[in-house]
């Protein structure tokens, strides 16, 4: 592993601690910090005058080394921002601070001014600070720090559900979507669209909460502490084959007054116990597997979920990290984890 390049200097960067960061395709970067700033990054990458031609022969990635770092300020936050995220298509970036506030930004093809403002807002949109949020196009899940969720409707600019945690602060938050339009890239299929259909989120007494949001009369479908003695830190989603269809490429649910939750993938979650679980939604979210091999609070979980069209199956990797700076990856096949 090696620097590339430092994104700060006198005249362009965050004055405080970068308190989350996301990648775009095409190479920028975005970030936000305790300085109540999120800033665009010009890319990183080296141009070459051809966006498909950015390896050199020996296929390493051309990146832009001599060129100084300069970012355009997003303004609209005053205070701490909490979390970013773009969309697909590198055209619009959503931001949640602790001033209670979502804010969408239109991201410009290119970098070309100092300061932007925000195209949207949802000022005072919780009574206590934004810690985390899900973000479907027309829809966002967002939490805060007295354990309230909120389900937005973009287009309508308003709440369309409101939920509680367990027991305070909610500290992780996941979403399962309904297709509604999809977009064809070759193997790859890109949703466009859907509303959601599952809300899952945890608490810092370790508890999960799954709620069923397909109606305005919402419900729980579980709610117990999977991770004692701590908070429960990521949830993730894992895919495999008893909904996913292979023809027509898009998760399917049953009609909403069945009350058959089948179609809800495995989720995994992990927590300050310093254990990774599989929990599994047919069987009332039992744990399936539990993985033990961290040594102090797992910080960060995320999921690689790879459809293999030659054996028509899921192929899944678990990749995790904790205080002590171990990144591990397991497998639900087998209770094992790796080193990296």
């Amino acid at each position: 592993m090696r620097n590339i390049k430092t994104l700060y200097n006198k005249n362009f960067g965050h004055t405080e601690w970068v308190t989350c960061c996301r990648c775009l395709s095409d190479g920028r970067i975005v970030s936000g910090g305790m300085d109540n700033k999120v800033c665009l990054w010009d890319s990183f990458l080296k141009n070459t005058g051809n966006a498909n031609n950015l390896m050199s022969l020996e296929g390493e990635i051309l990146y832009d080394q001599s060129s100084p770092a300069r970012c355009v300020e997003l303004l609209g936050h005053s205070s701490t921002i909490s979390k970013v995220e773009v969309n697909a298509a590198n055209t619009l970036l959503l931001s949640s601070s602790y001033d209670r506030s979502l804010r969408l930004y239109k991201i410009p093809m290119f970098n070309i001014s100092a300061k932007r403002k925000e195209s949207a807002v949802l000022a005072n949109a919780h009574k206590s600070a934004i810690t985390h949020f899900n973000w479907n196009y027309n829809f966002v899940l967002s939490g805060d720090k007295k354990g309230i969720l909120k389900i937005w409707d973009l287009q309508q600019a308003q709440s369309t559900h409101t939920f509680a945690t367990k027991k305070g602060a909610l500290t992780a938050l996941r979403a399962v979507y309904m297709p509604t339009a999809f977009m064809n890239h070759g193997e790859e299929v890109e949703e466009a669209g859907g509303t959601p259909l599952i809300a899952a989120y945890g608490d810092e007494v370790g508890a999960l909460t799954i709620a069923d949001v397909r109606t305005r009369n919402s419900q729980k479908v579980f709610s117990d502490i999977v991770h004692p003695g701590g908070s429960l830190t990521e949830i993730q989603f894992l895919f495999n084959n008893h909904y996913y269809d292979t023809n027509d490429q898009v998760y399917h649910a049953p009609d909403e007054n069945t009350g058959n939750y089948s179609y809800i993938p495995q989720v995994v979650t992990c927590g300050a116990d310093k254990k990774i679980k599989i929990l599994e939604p047919r069987k009332n979210f039992q744990p399936l597997h539990t993985f033990e091999d961290h040594r102090d609070f797992i910080y960060s979980l995320n999921v690689l979920n790879h459809y293999n069209r030659r054996e028509n199956r899921f192929q899944n990797i678990i990749f995790s990290g904790d205080g002590e700076g171990n990144v591990l990856f397991s497998t639900p096949m087998r209770e094992s984890a790796c080193m990296d």
